[in-house]
């Protein structure tokens, strides 16, 4: 019973002391301060999921050409990313223009028409 209750216990310290999971990074053992501060701060690890997501969406989207062009502003986006350091402010700053700039590359499903019958 005793060490039930240590192996729970053991569990769940690993499980809280772990840091936050981000889509584009390992979060283990990160040692640069970008990375660390994207992994320890869950407003910027769902700031860089929804890059992510936005990216991929993009990069799905485009032709080769295309796709050069967002991995080229991916690493532009990268570079001012990092430094910031661990700046939170510059950190959301950037974030959120990365993920501005991704959203108007995005393309959006067109409304569906649907025809409607008078009614008189």
């Amino acid at each position: 019973m005793r060490y039930r209750l240590l192996a729970s216990l053991a569990f769940a310290a690993a499980f809280y002391a772990a840091p936050a999971s981000a889509a584009s990074i390992n979060c283990r053992n990160q040692v640069a301060a970008d990375f660390r501060m994207i992994c320890n701060n869950p407003q910027l690890s769902m700031r860089d999921d929804r890059a992510a997501a936005l990216f991929d969406q993009a990069m799905s989207q485009t032709d080769a050409t295309g796709q050069s062009a967002l991995r080229a502003q991916r690493l532009g986006f990268q570079r001012q990313r990092g430094a910031c350091q661990a700046n939170l402010r510059c950190m959301i700053a950037a974030y959120d223009d990365q993920i501005a700039t991704l959203q108007s590359m995005v393309r959006r499903p067109k409304p569906r028409m649907r025809m409607v019958q008078p009614g008189y």
